[in-house]
This record gives C-alpha cells, structure tokens and sequence, in this order.
C-alpha cells in the first residue's frame, strides 16, 4: 500500500504540474492525450483508495440502520475517512474540490446555452478535476495508512466535540 500511496502522490504532483501548463500555455490538442492518461492511471490507484476506504469505515456498517446512515445521512463517514490525514492535506483537497466545481460553473456559464465549448476549455476543465481526483486518492490512502485499526463509531463522536 505504501507503494500505491507513492503513485498517488507523485500522481497528484504530476497532475498539478499538468494543469499549471494548461492553465498558463496555449496547449496543443497532445495535452488531451496527456489527460486522458492521466485519468486511466487514476483507476488503479482509486481502486486501492476504495479498498482503503472501505476498510476505515468497516466498524461503521455493523447494521443496516449504520449503512443507511453512514451513506445517505453521511453521519461519521467522512470524519472516520480522513481521520488520520494531515489537515494540510485535508484543506487541500477540498479547496481544490471547490476549485473545480466553480471551474465548471464557469465552464457551464460560458458554453450553456448558444455556444460550444472550446477545446481548451474542456482541457482546463479535465485538468481540474484530475488534479481533484488525484488529491482524494491521496487523502484517502494517506489516511488509511497512518491509521493501525478502523475507527469506532464513539472515537467519531468524540472527535467532534
């Protein structure tokens, strides 16, 4: 697992590296291909960070009643995920997923409803949310891995004051 979490990161560095280039040069239609990869690479990396994740919250869904709330209600599953991750991190990500959500508001508002997208608008757009995918995965896997058995239902409760 270290060595996927190793992917991850240098995953989520390249990633970063990718949308700053985007971002700042008038990309050629190669930069798709780049991206495109980029997401394929992503697969199995987020198939270790769904095994990890689920592993986290396995003392969460001991009961049906646990399961419904743990998904729909989403009480305790994120603070049980992200536990052990650094805040850094933490606040990282989610600035990043913030980040690319209004990137694509603003990528809707441009394009929605009488013109199309542009190819680099869809190419700042794909970047975004990879860098944001990249970052999950980090988090989760970092987390899971800094932690040495799953979390409790009244160690969650306990954290939240």
């Amino acid at each position: 697992m270290y060595a996927v979490r190793a992917v991850a990161i240098a995953g989520f560095i390249l990633s970063v590296a990718i949308h700053v280039i985007v971002l700042t040069t008038d990309a050629s239609d190669d930069w798709v291909y780049v991206l495109i990869v980029g997401f394929f690479a992503l697969l199995p990396v987020c198939i270790a960070a769904i095994y990890a994740q689920e592993r986290l919250t396995v003392e969460l869904r001991r009961t049906w009643c646990d399961f419904l709330q743990l998904r729909l209600l989403g009480r305790g599953y994120r603070e049980a995920v992200e536990a052990n991750a650094p805040l850094w991190l933490r606040r990282t990500t989610y600035a990043l997923l913030a980040y690319a959500l209004i990137s694509f508001a603003f990528f809707a508002y441009e394009v929605y409803p009488d013109r199309q997208p542009g190819k680099e608008d869809a190419r700042r757009l794909m970047s975004a949310f990879l860098v944001t995918f990249w970052a999950f995965a980090t988090l989760v896997l970092t987390s899971y891995l800094r932690t040495q058995r799953p979390i409790r239902p009244d160690e969650i409760r306990s954290r939240r004051g």
